[in-house]
């Protein structure tokens, strides 16, 4: 498993998997992340079954902690940047090329 709070360029254009928590944040919007990790979004979740899923089961940020919410995502690794958290710091998110991730496995 990769380590994506490392800021490192040494992981672009190669496939990552990883476990992750993952919520679903709105309409093509799912945000994951593993605690102390870095966050990586997705506009696109596959297969069907899996999206479903993380629409239904983690709607909200008091049920991402929950099995249901737990996946191995794979995607391929574009970029990262630093974002600003609400507490005037910043956290680092993992961009995946194209905004796509495969549901692999729990």
């Amino acid at each position: 498993m990769v380590d994506l709070a490392t800021e490192t360029h040494k992981w672009e254009g190669k496939t990552i998997e990883t476990t992750n928590f993952c919520f679903y944040a709105d309409v093509d919007e799912f945000r994951c992340s593993s605690p102390g990790g870095a966050r990586v979004d997705f506009t696109d979740i596959q297969p069907e079954a899996a999206r479903k899923s993380l629409e239904s089961n983690c709607d909200t940020v008091s049920k991402v902690l929950s099995r249901a919410c737990r996946v191995k995502v794979q995607f391929v690794y574009d970029h990262y940047e630093r974002v600003e958290s609400g507490d005037g710091g910043s956290n680092p998110v993992v961009f995946a090329r194209d905004f796509k991730a495969t549901v692999v496995g729990k």
